[in-house]
């Protein structure tokens, strides 16, 4: 229904149960946790390898990712647990105060998560200055469960803002040295968070075991609701990476961004942000971002709001010094219309683009900013908003780029972490001769925008080399047509007869809508250390039922087709990731020109 802004769950999974999703995730799956009773209703859902959400309930329409049903909120959403005194505590403490102004802030981490705590620090620093106490002592490996304690317990000024980076079961928050805290310990300390807010990327932190479990009975979500806090965590494993801030880092980090902005938010809203934002920057999606993803809950109330210092501006540039040149289509589609747009993205004068040295090898980012995947390099990440009003961005060309290359570069390759899984090592990439990625290039989409998401990183695996981007220029397809289904290259083919500086190549494609276009995108030498990719529109053989065309270049040039049917579907091939190599072939003989009498041989006399 139009209007409609938060969803508030009244009651725990008992009353309401929460979506169990299937976990797909290859290491570690919820099967694996045994701190929950396998009779109980939440342990048998972790038994048959499930974790909660309550995503699905606030999702108007679920998002399909490689055909699996993905759950994104649409609405902010909160749950209130656990007893009807809780409930109540709950509506009560923000009808009292539905404005939290913090004057503390607490934020904890180590291992793994360590670095998503020290840039919450700087934001949060950065945000306040010094006119809220901000308190990052618990940041490291040698800090006690006893110093945390001594913070997160304390009576006096207790810290209302809480980001709390760490281990964790879902009735205990672990420290680096020493014992954990308890969750029986919050409920008896002599000390309230009302309206305050607790978030963490720990494992199974935000895990409610209703009513009790045998072993500790009390969970972290009720102890800190019972506390009069709101509390955000993970209801199954958290995951990060090993060298690098992702995946349940990532998605609380964007968080952290998205609460800081402007002089207020909604912790609701800016949950569902996030949630939204994780999803439109990233090109490929795995089954650890699906959990990661959907595992989040917040218990509270949505609308509960934060003032904050106003230093992150809403309009801040997340990518200084990158020029984003969008040229959109004007005016209305009518049905089954298609229109094309341009984009020019100039990575010349960026700004932050830094190299990471690690012990696991190197990667760039952007303003902080990268793109990892489990199994791939982890490469810098850019992203902007191509949305037209009354337009459905349906598909990217590849049409032009410039890039310089490095070589002997040993990239970073993305490893899924956590305390409970020890084969963190890289693992060797699943084709050793491919790009990586193949097109640094995608459309995303979500509640009608589409998000331009560009690695400026491809790294070439067969040769250990990195081409870092410079310019891309693109082509964009918008369409109202129905037909959403890709055209299909039948044949691809590319020879350079010897000697000639010429790459002749030919392609078959069919769709049922018809084949509109056919784009060949090549590189005339890879070899060059500063380099360029160009495009041209390949033209249709009627009688060979082929498109055709030729550029300048020889055995060392590569090449990738981009079909476009007439629906503005875009199809990209890029043999496997290795690209297309033309085969060398020996000139055919030209034809002769006889003057007076001549003699063709071979010659058969009778």
């Amino acid at each position: 229904r139009e209007g409609i802004e938060y969803l508030v769950i009244v009651g725990d999974d008992r009353v309401i149960p929460m979506r169990r999703i299937l976990d797909t995730t290859p290491r570690f799956s919820e099967l694996t946790y045994s701190h929950v009773a396998a009779n109980h209703p939440t342990g048998a859902a972790l038994k048959g390898n499930y974790f909660l959400s309550d995503d699905y309930f606030s999702d108007k329409e679920p998002s399909d990712v490689d055909g699996r049903e993905i759950y994104v909120p649409d609405l902010a959403t909160g749950r209130l647990i656990e007893t009807p005194e809780e409930i109540i505590g709950q509506v009560d403490t923000f009808l009292a105060q539905s404005t939290l102004a913090p004057q503390t802030v607490l934020i904890s981490g180590y291992d793994f998560v360590q670095d998503v705590a020290t840039e919450d620090c700087d934001d949060w620093n950065e945000d306040f200055g010094e006119s809220v106490e901000i308190n990052c002592s618990l940041i490291g490996e040698s800090w006690t469960g006893e110093s945390f304690r001594s913070l997160q317990l304390r009576p006096q000024s207790p810290f209302l803002i809480q980001s709390i980076s760490g281990h964790a079961t879902h009735y205990a928050e672990g420290a680096p040295v020493g014992n954990a805290i308890i969750a029986s310990e919050v409920v008896e300390a002599p000390f309230q968070l009302m309206g305050g807010l607790i978030y963490t990327p720990g494992c199974h932190a935000g895990l409610n075991v209703p009513p009790n479990n045998a072993d500790n009975p009390i969970d972290l979500p009720q102890a800190f609701v019972s506390k009069g806090a709101n509390y955000i965590g993970n209801t199954g494993y958290g995951w990060g990476l090993r060298t690098a801030l992702g995946l349940s880092e990532k998605l609380m980090r964007l968080f952290t961004r998205g609460l800081l902005r402007g002089t207020s938010a909604e912790i609701g809203k800016s949950l569902m942000n996030a949630k939204s934002l994780y999803l439109q920057q990233d090109q490929d999606f795995s089954s650890y971002d699906e959990k990661v993803l959907q595992q989040v809950v917040l218990y509270g109330l949505p609308m509960y709001a934060v003032e904050t210092g106003g230093v992150l501006d809403i309009e801040d540039e997340p990518f200084p010094g990158v020029g984003f040149q969008v040229g959109a289509p004007l005016g209305s589609l009518g049905s089954n219309d298609v229109v094309t747009g341009t984009v020019n993205i100039d990575f010349s004068d960026a700004q932050n683009l830094d190299l990471a040295e690690t012990d696991d090898g190197d990667y760039y980012q952007l303003n902080g900013s990268i793109h990892a995947v489990p199994g791939q390099p982890i490469q810098p990440l850019f992203f902007g908003e191509v949305t037209t009003p009354n337009y459905a961005a349906r598909g990217v060309l590849l049409m032009n780029a410039t890039f310089t290359v490095q070589k002997d570069f040993d990239p970073v390759v993305a490893v899924p972490f956590n305390e409970y899984d020890t084969a963190n090592l890289e693992t060797p990439l699943a084709n050793p001769d491919a790009l990586y990625p193949p097109v640094p290039v995608t459309l995303q989409h979500r509640d009608g925008q589409s998000h331009l998401v560009t690695q400026l990183g491809q790294y070439d695996a067969a040769t250990d080399e990195l081409r870092l981007y410079e310019n891309l220029g693109l082509e964009l397809y918008y369409s109202t047509d129905l037909d959403t289904l890709s055209p299909e290259a039948t044949v691809i083919d590319g020879i350079t007869p010897r000697e000639s500086n010429r790459v002749e190549v030919k392609v078959g494609a069919v769709d049922s809508s018809g084949v509109e276009r056919v784009v060949l995108s090549y590189i005339q030498d890879i070899n060059l250390a500063t380099n360029q990719l160009q495009s041209k529109d390949l033209t249709l053989d009627v009688a060979a039922q082929k498109w055709v065309g030729e550029f300048e270049g020889d055995a060392k040039s590569r090449f990738l087709v981009q079909i476009v049917d007439k629906a503005g579907n875009i199809t990209t091939s890029t043999n496997k990731g290795q690209y297309f190599k033309p085969g060398v072939v020996e000139a055919a003989l030209s034809d002769s020109v006889c003057d007076g009498e001549c003699i063709f041989l071979p010659m058969l006399l009778k």
